[in-house]
């Protein structure tokens, strides 16, 4: 599967570590680009912007820090919404506002694109270990 990643902190960058390992393709974004780049011996693939990652992708995960970083990294310039394909998801697993949330869905929705709320449940020592507890929720669910 090809898979989007935006967010290579310390817990995206265990989720990231698992995918490859599953044998996902896995294209990774993140602000910082020394956190994406650190995955690429790892088998990541690095995206320049946003939209590079969720291009050709059938999912993209972000785990990001709020709102302004969810707004940027999905609605912005270059942003993942612009570039996802239609029918794909995209799983947020950040904690946002209501009012982002209703906001995502709705873009997406005029996308033809799917958005999955992705409460991630566990440490960063979790995703190493492949023990995060992950809940999704949304229509594509």
């Amino acid at each position: 599967m090809q898979v989007g990643f935006i967010g290579a902190g310390k817990m995206g960058t265990g989720m990231v570590r698992n995918l490859l390992r599953a044998g996902h393709q896995v294209r990774v974004y993140n602000r910082t680009r020394e956190k994406a780049e650190a995955l690429r011996g790892d088998g990541a693939q690095v995206a320049a912007s946003p939209a590079e990652a969720a291009r050709t992708a059938e999912a993209v995960f972000t785990i990001l820090s709020d709102d302004h970083a969810v707004s940027e990294v999905v609605l912005g310039e270059n942003g993942l919404a612009s570039a996802l394909e239609k029918g794909a998801a995209h799983l947020s697993g950040s904690t946002i506002s209501v009012a982002l949330a209703r906001r995502l869905q709705e873009e997406h929705a005029r996308r033809g694109q799917i958005l999955l709320g992705a409460n991630v449940f566990g440490r960063p020592e979790a995703a190493e270990k492949k023990q995060l507890i992950v809940v999704t929720a949304g229509d594509g669910a």
